[in-house]
């Protein structure tokens, strides 16, 4: 990860120009680190200055985690999204730290200094049904929660918040009663106080996660 960048071009030139001809052949499949390093080479029109994260692709998980599921990234643990779209909740931080695979600023050096050399294995989570309509997915840490709200029409999920609490709505609309009343659509966000008492609707099917402190 600290070569120079000549010798990450030697090293991996070959390993590209094979795992694109592999794609290309059909010979290979998501779960594979060969069909990403494919993916993220086989448009471009030349194989130059070649991204030091390629090498991270061989030595992590690939991991897939379909409609409703999570996983828990401890800190120090490396990852990368490959593909599709996901909610993602941290702790508070002033930094991220980046070491490839990505537009934005990367720092190496500072990285690896935090960086957790341990192999793991992935839990997916599927959830826990807490209530009508709320599923929670415990992660092993005080900073944050989050659950997953899911109602039909008709349905209706009570609470009162043991945290400030962030709703995000995913798909659909929720009504919101409690000491105001709002209507949150798809993309938007509410906040709850804590200690507030309140009440969700829908008129419609919606996807909702909420965050808080456990």
């Amino acid at each position: 990860m600290e070569m120079p960048q000549n010798e990450v071009n030697k090293l991996l030139a070959s390993l590209v120009h094979r795992e694109l001809q592999r794609k290309k052949d059909n010979e290979l499949k998501k779960d594979q680190p060969g069909w990403w390093v494919a993916k993220l080479f086989e448009h471009q029109t030349s194989i130059e200055n070649i991204d030091r994260g390629v090498f991270s692709i061989y030595f992590f998980n690939i991991v897939k985690a379909n409609p409703g599921e999570a996983i828990f990234q401890s800190a120090g643990i490396p990852h990368a999204y490959l593909e599709g779209q996901n909610v993602e909740l941290m702790a508070n931080s002033d930094n991220v730290l980046r070491g490839g695979l990505t537009p934005k600023h990367i720092d190496v050096s500072e990285l690896l200094k935090h960086t957790v050399f341990r192999g793991i294995a992935p839990n997916i989570m599927l959830g826990e049904k807490m209530q009508t309509g709320e599923k929670i997915y415990p992660c092993p840490v005080e900073d944050f929660g989050i659950s997953k709200i899911e109602l039909k029409n008709g349905q209706t999920y009570d609470s009162t918040a043991s945290s400030l609490e962030i709703i995000v709505v995913i798909d659909g609309e929720i009504n919101v009663t409690g000491k105001n009343n709002l209507a949150v659509k798809k993309g938007e966000t509410v906040a709850i106080l804590c200690g507030e008492v309140y009440n969700i609707s829908t008129p419609s099917n919606v996807i909702a996660y909420k965050a808080f402190v456990p």
